[in-house]
């Protein structure tokens, strides 16, 4: 069995912290026997690395992606920080997500975008806004098989406006 330093599946026996908060949850889920679209992660120690050595990493990364991307399947390419869906902070639509991703060139591209969007003026207000140094938010990222939606919606337990404790 091939295993990847840089890239891993979600449904790992255990899943460790650097798979990022939605990672986690996506395992969680999985756990749980919902049903999960076929996903993978590539962890925050891989965003650390990459300044300074991007050419190496992406060459790893698109060496450890042929034995993954299907080139005929869809992926939306996601977000998985550590700071993400917590108790404490949501970055709700702070980071940048691809959708329809096909073929290895295309999702290494969208590994990226995620990554840069980490530097984004939405982002950096926010972590100003919170007080949060941007040397503790830590950048994971999901390759998801794409999902034929039927329905889609979002339910929130707290008022985001006033933190009120309403649906």
């Amino acid at each position: 069995m091939l295993i990847n330093k840089y890239i891993h599946p979600i449904s790992r026996w255990k899943m460790p912290a650097s798979a990022g908060n939605k990672g986690q949850s996506l395992h969680r889920m999985m756990k749980l026997g919902l049903a999960v679209p076929r996903a993978f992660y590539c962890d925050w120690k891989t965003y650390q690395q990459f300044p300074g050595n991007e050419k190496n990493i992406l060459k790893h990364l698109e060496h450890e992606l042929q034995g993954i991307i299907d080139p005929l399947v869809k992926y939306a390419v996601r977000s998985s920080a550590n700071m993400e869906d917590s108790e404490d902070y949501s970055f709700a639509g702070q980071f940048d997500t691809v959708l329809n991703v096909q073929g290895i060139p295309a999702v290494l591209e969208a590994v990226q975008t995620v990554w840069a969007s980490v530097h984004t003026p939405v982002v950096q207000a926010y972590l100003e806004r919170h007080k949060i140094s941007d040397t503790d938010l830590r950048m994971a990222v999901l390759i998801q098989e794409m999902a034929v939606p039927v329905f889609s919606g979002v339910a929130l337990s707290r008022n985001p406006v006033t933190g009120a404790d309403e649906i």
